[in-house]
């Protein structure tokens, strides 16, 4: 079993986390097909949604197909370089090296970019203003998740918004 041709996971699908009990994807499955529905649906691709909905169901619903499915989940997520550990949208940040905004380059167009320290590719990793904006916390410093346009390289960086 893989993940949907879309590359959104069966939880996604069925709107629920990956820890949810059987009553909560049964619950969730229901209101899932009441939602797409083809009379309150204006598009034609319901059909293919409810499919995906219900193949969703069939493999989140019984213990051993599930299983199978968390352990290709997780394979998936270790061969694309992420782990599922919750932490920033599945990538694991033990070990990361986290580096400051102020060693990147700024240039006119709002985009911040850094050499990558691990294939040395130029200016491989970017962040715009809008990916520091969308991502700020209430915290005085931020950190956000870049990865090298080049290699599988991720890197932390931390930033702070002065007024």
């Amino acid at each position: 079993m893989e993940l949907s041709s879309n590359h959104i996971s069966y939880y996604q699908i069925l709107k629920v986390s990956p820890n949810a009990s059987l009553e909560e994807i049964k619950k969730s499955y229901r209101q899932r097909l009441l939602e797409t529905h083809p009379d309150k649906q204006q598009s034609n691709n319901s059909n293919s949604t409810i499919q995906l909905i219900q193949l969703a169901y069939k493999t989140l619903s019984k213990i051993e197909s599930r299983e199978i499915y968390d352990k290709s989940l997780h394979d998936h997520f270790i061969k694309t370089g992420l782990v599922n550990t919750g932490n920033f949208n599945g990538i694991d940040i033990d070990g990361l090296d986290i580096i400051d905004l102020s060693q990147f380059n700024e240039n006119d167009n709002g985009e911040f970019k850094h050499n990558c320290p691990r294939c040395t590719s130029i200016d491989s990793m970017i962040i715009n203003e809008n990916d520091l904006l969308d991502n700020l916390q209430n915290d005085d410093i931020s950190t956000i998740l870049v990865q090298c346009l080049h290699c599988s390289l991720w890197i932390g960086v931390t930033y702070s918004m002065i007024e």
